[in-house]
């Protein structure tokens, strides 16, 4: 928009002033309602009644379009209800005992993602750790969450090396967590929701966040063990081999 005088106009011209912000008018603002209330009450066109109709409503459409059509979309909604299921296929963290591990685990779907926690229930460290899974499974349906008793499970896993986290997919370990601090703490005695999200998505890529680095303490070095990878825990406990 142009300035106020011909020597606004050629200052905003070479740069050296902003040109001001539109002004709005009473019938500028009326216009714009008209034109939103138009455009959202107008008759969808074919393509478009076709793209939102559910697999009952392609059905009455039978007598007005043509049996090809109507196929690719019923198989466009099919698919699209198998993949809406299969990102809502779990929502809690579940229990499970040693004798169920493989199924559970190693044998899961392909490229599904598993994330198990090794707790011990006296500890408050594994309670933290517990009430941020319980929200993180709630929030992302498409990965399998699971809590295990440690030495139930694997026998004689030492006490301190609980909260335990490890991520599997396609049988394989993709990453594990020792200790709050590993997990995004700024210690080994608490960690936020935010920074324990931000960082299991970092190491295991089971799912997507928005969060970033800005949830963890910069000053904080975090050691981590990946697939891949040849860095490994201190403690030669903390090796597993399951």
């Amino acid at each position: 928009m142009a300035g106020k005088t011909e020597w606004d106009d050629q200052m905003i011209r070479l740069g050296h002033m902003k040109a001001p912000e539109p002004t709005v008018t009473e019938e500028d603002l009326i216009e714009m309602i008209e034109n939103a209330a138009k455009a959202y009450s107008r008759e969808p066109t074919r393509e478009e009644k076709l793209e939102k109709s559910t697999l009952e409503e392609l059905d009455e459409l039978e007598d007005e379009e043509e049996d090809e059509v109507l196929d690719r979309y019923r198989q466009k909604r099919i698919q699209e209800m198998k993949e809406a299921a299969v990102k809502n296929r779990y929502g809690k963290v579940l229990d499970i005992k040693a004798p169920e591990w493989k199924h559970q685990v190693t044998e899961a779907p392909k490229d599904l993602y598993v994330v198990v926690h090794l707790y011990k229930s006296w500890k408050p460290e594994c309670q933290i750790v517990g009430q941020h899974l319980d929200q993180m499974a709630n929030k992302h349906k498409g990965v399998k969450f699971l809590r295990a008793i440690s030495d139930e499970t694997i026998p004689n896993y030492p006490d301190k090396n609980v909260p335990t986290i490890l991520v599997y997919k396609n049988g394989d370990i993709q990453c594990q967590m020792i200790g709050l601090k590993q997990m995004g703490g700024k210690d080994n005695s608490y960690v936020s929701l935010e920074a324990f999200e931000f960082q299991l998505a970092k190491l295991s890529n089971a799912f997507e966040t928005d969060l970033d680095r800005s949830v963890l303490d910069a000053n904080r070095q975090t050691k981590f063990s990946r697939k891949g990878k040849t860095d490994r825990w201190s403690d030669s406990d903390s090796d597993l081999d399951l």
